[in-house]
């Protein structure tokens, strides 16, 4: 086999190794969020930084196998990853696959976790608005609305304490 064909399954494999990382790391990270254990989840998003740090490496090594793989094979242009499937022998041939398929798995997973967190922290950012709002009278008076359906002009505008889009 390759040295490009094993690079391409090693990196594939790291790939897969990171996704897995960053899994497990969403996972504590909803628990945190929920228990509001914010010195816990600091740690963990240091840790999902790395482990995003490692899947960009994999996938640049990934990429310059594939590319590798063209070079050798005398191909003009982009390489596919099935065109590849076919230059390796079958038990190679199914690892691959399965690999593939394992990843584009932990990577749906990944995406529906990570927009739960979101949401998690949005809810969060709000109640603690809410709060600070209560305590320091931010909310003062009542928006009123003219006939022409827009805010009267001497109505105060909303500040927000915390900056939601940091």
């Amino acid at each position: 086999m390759s040295v490009f064909l094993q690079e391409l399954l090693e990196a594939m494999a790291a790939e897969l190794d990171a996704c897995s990382r960053l899994l497990e790391l969403g996972k504590t990270k909803k628990e945190q969020l929920i228990h509001n254990r914010v010195n816990e989840l600091n740690v963990t998003v240091r840790a999902e930084a790395e482990s995003v740090k490692k899947l960009k490496s994999a996938a640049k090594r990934r990429q310059e196998a594939l590319k590798g793989i063209a070079l050798e094979r005398g191909i003009q242009g982009e390489v596919s990853f099935d065109a590849v499937l076919g230059l390796l022998t079958p038990d190679k041939r199914a690892e691959a696959e399965q690999c593939k398929l394992s990843l584009k798995k932990s990577v749906e997973e990944l995406s529906a976790l990570n927009a739960l967190n979101q949401r998690l922290i949005e809810t969060q950012i709000q109640y603690t608005e809410f709060c600070i709002n209560v305590l320091t009278g931010g909310s003062q008076g009542l928006d009123t609305y003219e006939n022409t359906g827009h805010m009267k002009a001497e109505s105060p505008a909303f500040t927000s304490l915390i900056d939601t889009k940091a």
